[in-house]
């Protein structure tokens, strides 16, 4: 059995409407609730034109594996806050830009960036450890839903 702990996340972007029963599905089998210590998540609580955001307990390395890549194949981003587990793996802040790598950043117990002196030394300027911390901010977009439909092959 792998380590578990609570994590949340925001998602934001652009979905078209046909995709809304693969993203709840992915919530689905997550197991993710409206809030801690709330309910399920269903259908009825979402929100279009406002950050989807979402939380469960006991997640695998506090990773919503599936709702995860299905935001990076969808291109969504999300923000993932996950708690540590002790002698496992500490406290991360995970920020998805809607392509690219997902980046990850430690956090305190309290969800405040954390850095050591060697990432520091990496980092070398102060304007590098600012640009650090303003991703590491990054706040989540709406998630708006659109009408558009993939195109048609056609054939020639």
């Amino acid at each position: 059995m792998s380590d578990r702990a609570s994590a949340s996340i925001t998602i934001g972007g652009t979905l078209p409407r046909w995709k809304l029963p693969d993203l709840f599905h992915a919530l689905a089998l997550e197991g993710a609730l409206t809030d801690f210590d709330e309910a399920p998540f269903e259908e009825k609580d979402f929100e279009a034109g406002k950050p989807l955001r979402v939380a469960c307990h006991e997640l695998a390395w506090g990773v919503f594996e599936t709702l995860e890549s299905f935001c990076r194949e969808q291109g969504l981003s999300y923000i993932r806050r996950s708690d540590g587990c002790q002698g496992a793996f500490s406290a991360e802040r995970v920020v998805y830009a809607g392509e690219g790598e997902p980046q990850s950043f430690d956090i305190n117990d309290e969800g405040d960036l954390v850095m050591s002196l060697h990432a520091i030394r990496r980092l070398v300027t102060l304007d590098a450890i600012e640009a650090h911390f303003a991703v590491a901010a990054r706040e989540p977009e709406p998630l708006n839903i659109t009408d558009a439909y993939p195109l048609a092959a056609t054939i020639d």
